[in-house]
């Protein structure tokens, strides 16, 4: 069982591979970006990350499980072997390749990783152009009066001068009738 490449795979999956006993890798993409004092646009990238701080999770145990149709204690027994096997080759020769993901190395008696170049998706950096363009002002609408009927069929102009006449006509009978 290579769990080498099954790190890879999880990673891109997940985003995120623990590893009892060594530590979590985080894989992060970093979109592209021009770099203007260069005048150049460097390429989007994934970034990996590892905190030697492990954590217990079974996520990867179970997705190797399902790969290698095994049950998860024994992907889980595969995984601890192979982080036992790590951890020694790191005590004697200090050094522990892992193929297209990066390189462990002890320092000062803590594990380091060092990230691989061929994460970077291949894309090489480019020269940035820079182009002006020139947009022009949206025209302006003149104002235009609204004739529409309001949804009751009756304007708002004839009931306002029919409650005017109604306000003359009362006192004026009122007057009329003393």
């Amino acid at each position: 069982m290579d769990i080498n490449q099954y790190i890879g795979a999880f990673l891109l999956k997940n985003r995120y591979c623990s590893l009892p006993g060594l530590g979590v890798f985080d894989l992060k993409r970093v979109g592209a970006s021009v770099q203007s004092a260069d005048g150049k646009v460097s390429p989007p990238m994934y970034d990996i990350t590892f905190n030697p701080v492990g954590s217990i999770d079974d996520t990867f145990a179970s997705f190797i499980a399902s790969k290698e149709n095994v049950s998860i204690a024994n992907a889980s027994n595969h995984i601890r072997t192979y982080c036992i096997e790590v951890k020694d080759l790191l005590q004697k020769g200090g050094k522990f390749e892992m193929p297209n993901l990066g390189r462990f190395e002890m320092r000062n008696g803590k594990i380091a990783v060092f990230q691989s170049n061929d994460l970077n998706l291949g894309v090489e950096t480019v020269p940035a152009v820079f182009t002006e363009i020139k947009v022009a002002a949206p025209p302006q609408e003149e104002s235009k009066l609204d004739y529409s009927y309001t949804t009751s069929g009756k304007s708002d102009y004839r009931r306002k001068k029919n409650s005017n006449v109604m306000k003359f006509l009362v006192p004026a009978a009122a007057v009329l009738l003393l």
